[in-house]
């Protein structure tokens, strides 16, 4: 018995000590949105007649190894490399070679360095520079990157000169990492004429990959001397240039009049014309018509296709379809694919599925627009009819319908509507068949209210420094959908009337193209973007109450 007890005291005792060594902080408490930042650096930055082969950097806190030795970036370019070790929060950075006599050397960290407590990204890179000779290159550029996640993405700069230099086929000359912000800056620069890129580098490489990189072409071509500060802003907007055609991935019938097609991006459902797109049965008689072609639910990479005919079960069924462009206009040859066969009915009339805008209580009097989404395809011609809007003594007013696709259509009232009325939107469905000659006799209403135009805004007032044709544009910051644009007069005066009170982005650009649309450059031939300016300052315009003589100098 004295033994069991010892024995049983010694396994408590070991209990105890184990769960001593495994204690920990009790939880709770803020969580720790500090970003880590370099706090020190050795030597110190801005070295003449560098000839040190190490350098360290000490950080406010424990970082991840990993994203700080992927987040350095050497310009020019080592050709050997370096390597990293570290000591508690020091990185020191060691070089595999000689470096280059007379030259200045920009080290940047980027913004992907996080830190091990909350991975918290770094709030800015961090730029070091020094030379190897008596004369460090002080030319420095900075702006703004405007995008919902410019933290990844990276500014590009080459030095023009080189005749048949395949730029953004390399890595860059200089290179630097965007914050949380957007802010960046690049300096260490030479004198000499750059091209400056954004470049949202999926990859990591440094490269440029076009299909897959978004990426934004400043305006020109920019000239710096050697100490040079840019005063102008490097602004960019981000896009995504395309040059593969879409695949198509899926096709499959999902009753015996619709067959469902899934492709790999976002199409334009204008360019699937029934004449390009047609069915072939190789096991039986049986044939498929198509007669319609819609977006089904808004899903741009989606197609439906509406169809008559038979085939039976067994049938071995394929689709042959042609033409068929992306967003960027690239266009498919011949796609053929089989298609699994269904044999279910298709009993259910055609019906109104989503109106916008959603909120039908505060709509615009001045020529409202309207987008009916269907749940089927129709004709185009008997949706036109089909269609009314009336006032509430069943008067109609003037309207034009246009057809986005086989089941989403444009509504536009061509005339101006009371103010503080009500009117009423119509679809008489006894006149919309779907292709399983589905109808139902049923007028479907939705009642809208014109907004009291008393308690419209306005804005106007003078942009100073821009010559050439500019337009200026209002966006709601909560309704993005909400854009108002107007043209700047040569004298820098502008106007907005009868606007919906908000909070609302201005942005001035250059009209490049003449179509009132910002233009983002092209990479095939190359040309530069169009100019453009953000207003630093959200303006909230407030009902009844017009904004007069705003002005913004842009300089």
């Amino acid at each position: 018995m004295a033994r069991l007890v010892k024995d049983y005291s010694i396994v408590v005792l070991m209990a105890f000590l184990s769960g001593c060594a495994n204690m920990q902080a009790p939880g709770g408490g803020d969580v720790d949105r500090t970003p880590p930042q370099i706090v020190s650096v050795s030597p110190e930055n801005g070295q003449r007649r560098f000839n040190y082969k190490e350098i360290e950097f000490t950080f406010s806190e424990y970082v991840d190894k990993r994203t700080f030795k992927d987040a350095i970036f050497v310009s020019p370019s080592l050709e050997k490399g370096f390597d990293v070790k570290w000591s508690g929060k020091t990185a020191i950075l060691k070089f595999n070679e000689e470096l280059k006599p007379d030259i200045t050397y920009n080290i940047t960290i980027g913004t992907s360095v996080t830190d091990l407590n909350n991975n918290n990204n770094m709030a800015g890179a961090y730029s070091y520079i020094f030379s190897t000779g008596d004369v460090i290159d002080k030319a420095t550029v900075f702006g703004k990157i405007y995008d919902k996640d410019p933290n990844k993405i990276f500014v590009f700069a080459y030095l023009l000169g080189t005749p048949g230099d395949s730029i953004l086929k390399r890595k860059p000359d200089f290179v630097t990492q965007v914050g949380s912000t957007g802010e960046f800056r690049l300096s260490g620069l030479p004198k000499g004429n750059f091209r400056f890129f954004a470049v949202g580098n999926s990859f990591g490489d440094l490269i440029y990959n076009l299909n897959s990189d978004r990426i934004g072409i400043y305006n020109k071509d920019v000239t710096l001397s050697q100490n040079d500060t840019l005063r102008e802003r490097l602004n960019f907007f981000m896009t995504k240039f395309d040059t593969i055609p879409p695949v198509l991935q899926k096709s499959v019938m999902t009753d015996r009049n619709h067959v469902l097609l899934s492709f790999n991006e976002d199409i334009a459902i204008s360019s699937m014309e029934t004449a390009n797109i047609s069915f072939i049965d190789s096991a039986s008689d049986g044939t498929l018509k198509p007669l319609y072609v819609y977006s089904p639910g808004g899903k741009k990479s989606e197609a439906v296709i509406s169809v008559t005919g038979n085939v039976k079960k067994e049938s071995s069924l394929s689709i042959e379809i042609t033409g068929v462009k992306d967003m960027f206009g690239n266009a498919s040859s011949k796609i053929r694919m089989e298609v699994p066969v269904s044999d279910k009915r298709d009993t259910v009339p055609v019906s109104i599925s989503q109106i916008e805008p959603v909120d039908l209580n505060n709509i615009i009097p001045e020529f409202p627009e309207f987008t009916l989404k269907l749940d089927d395809g129709v004709n185009p011609a008997k949706m036109t009819s089909a269609l009314t809007v009336s006032d509430t003594s069943k008067k109609n007013v003037k309207t034009k319908v246009t057809r986005v696709d086989d089941a989403i259509y444009k509504v536009k009232v061509d005339q101006k509507l009371e103010p503080l009325s009500e009117y009423f939107l119509k679809v008489n469905t006894a006149e919309l068949t779907d292709a399983a000659g589905n109808t139902k006799d049923t007028l479907l209403q939705s009642k809208f209210t014109t907004y009291n135009s008393i308690n419209f805004t306005g804005l106007s007032g003078t942009i100073k420094g821009m010559t050439g044709k500019y337009i200026v544009e209002l966006s709601d910051v909560e309704q993005g959908d909400r854009v108002y644009k107007t043209g700047l007069q040569s004298d820098g005066k502008f106007e907005f009337v009868d606007l919906l009170p908000g909070k609302y982005n201005l942005r001035l650009f250059e009209d490049k193209r003449g179509d009132k649309e910002y233009f983002s450059g092209s990479l095939f031939p190359f040309e530069h973007s169009a100019k453009f300016f953000v207003h630093p300052l959200v303006i909230e315009l407030i009902p009844r109450w017009v904004t007069f003589d705003f002005k913004w100098n842009v300089d």
